[in-house]
Parts: C-alpha cells; structure tokens; sequence
C-alpha cells in the first residue's frame, strides 16, 4: 500500500464488505501432501476462502526462543519494542486504525472492523506493540482445547501483524518471542494458527518457528460475496 493510511478510505466502503464466518472444518491425514502438490483440496466457490490450520507441539518452540533472542537482540528497532495489553479505554481507535491498515492491504479477504467490535477485544488476550509512542503491531492470543486433539490444551494465535512501514526490522520476531513466554506461562501442548491460503509470508513465519501444515477449513462470507470484489 501507498502512501500513509487513510481510515476513511476503507471506511466507507464498510457496508460493501462483510464479516467472514466458519463454514466447514475437515482433517485428512495425507492433507499436507495434498496441499504440497496443491491438489485434492476442496473446491471453493466464490464468496469462500481457504485458510491453512497449521500447528506444532509446544514443546518443539521452546528452543527457538533463544535464537528469537538473538536476532532481537541484533535489531535496534526490535530490542526498544515493548508489548503490553491493550486497554480499550486508550488504545482502541489506535488499534482500529491499524488492525485496517494491516489487514485491508493483506491477500487476506477481510473487511474494516469498526470501532464498537475493538472495543470489545479481551483485553486480558489482545497485545499490542510499541515502538516509543507507536502502535506498531499486535497479536491476539487464546488457550482452547486443540480442535484435532480436545485432550490438549492448545495456545491460539488468533492474530498477528505487523504495520507495512515497519516490516524487515524483525518486531514480528519481537512478537513471535512474546508469544512463546506467554503460553509456556499457560502451560500448553501444542500451538496453533490458521493462514491463509494466499498468505505465502504468514506460512513462512509459522513454518520457521516449526510449525507444520495439519489441515485446513473453509470460511464463508456473511452473505455469500466474496470480499475481494
């Protein structure tokens, strides 16, 4: 994206654009190699959108923090980034702003979210990045029991990114550090996200932390248009 963000530019488009909900899960035991050789996926029609499940015993990312640590440490940019909760009160046009930003130039199909849903995030399971004074970034967390495997608790990231202007400075490892000290806190198995399928740069961020492709599943637009067109 060009130039800096305009909030009203996507804003008033916002009741041409709709909110995506689940359609269908589905779990095959040879879905990685399906996916390798981009075959044997379902079939989606337009108005759906295909997002990866991708997972990885929580474990197996405990030693990658320290070489997280490292490269943190080699950044300027990424050893000053704080993160901390966000607190509606405070933060929530910021996050607003740049939840949009974010996603709204993402291969992600995605609408604006409005300020009422951003007020309503859990605060006790959404973060936020700063540089300084600066919103840069943000990551939304939650501990489920894992879809494939209830018995185990699974951390979630429900979330993550990253402002464009700030990209290459490695505060997406910032992040990605983050997240591992606040689930070892909460004691999971395994750790989770979904990406999707046109979202080449998310798969390479969770395939270098060690997470594998399990699955995938099927979101539908709200009333069936594709929030693309």
């Amino acid at each position: 994206m060009s130039g800096r963000f305009n909030p009203k530019e996507f804003y008033k488009e916002t009741e041409k654009q709709v909110r995506l909900k689940i359609r269908s899960f589905t779990k095959d035991k040879s879905v990685r190699e399906d996916i390798r050789r981009n075959d044997g996926l379902p079939s989606v029609a337009q108005g759906q959108h295909l997002y990866y499940r991708m997972a990885m015993r929580f474990e197996d990312a405990l030693p990658k923090r320290d070489e997280l640590r490292h490269k943190i440490e080699e950044s300027r940019v990424a050893s000053s980034i704080k993160i901390r909760n966000y607190v509606s009160e405070k933060d929530a046009e910021s996050l607003m702003n740049l939840y949009n930003e974010i996603f709204l130039a993402a291969p992600d199909p995605s609408r604006a979210i409005t300020l009422e849903e951003v007020q309503n995030f859990d605060e006790d399971k959404t973060f936020i990045a700063t540089l300084g004074s600066t919103m840069v970034g943000f990551t939304m967390l939650f501990v489920e029991p894992d879809f494939y495997e209830p018995e185990l608790m699974a951390g979630a990231i429900a979330g993550i990114g990253v402002l464009a202007r700030y990209r290459g400075k490695r505060i997406g490892l910032a992040l990605l550090k983050f997240i591992i000290d606040y689930f070892e806190e909460k004691n999971v198995q395994k750790l989770v996200c979904e990406v999707y399928k046109e979202n080449e740069a998310s798969q390479r961020m969770f395939e270098g932390l060690g997470m594998e492709i399990v699955g995938y599943m099927i979101l539908e637009d709200e009333d069936g248009r594709n929030t693309n067109s």
